[in-house]
């Protein structure tokens, strides 16, 4: 509900969310090793979101914190209130 959310080095279909602390996804893959071919959709209630990748984009949402994406192929969309 409000801490902080580490994905990291994982392969498998995941889904970090948290109310009010920071989502981080560092290496995440799905379970046949491949990207999801999809853009991911994250937010957060009142903390940091940081990925190191959004191969497909991403479209990401904090109440309060910052948003970081080390690289991107296509477009990012960011909100933060």
């Amino acid at each position: 509900m409000g801490g902080p959310v580490l994905l990291e080095n994982v392969t498998g279909d995941v889904d970090g969310s948290s109310m009010g602390g920071s989502v981080i996804y560092k290496n995440v893959r799905r379970a046949d090793g491949s990207s999801t071919g999809e853009a991911l959709v994250i937010s957060t209630m009142g903390g940091a979101i940081e990925l190191a990748a959004a191969p497909h984009g991403a479209t990401l949402k904090t109440m309060g914190g910052r948003i970081v994406v080390d690289s991107a192929a296509d477009g990012v969309g960011s909100d933060t209130c």
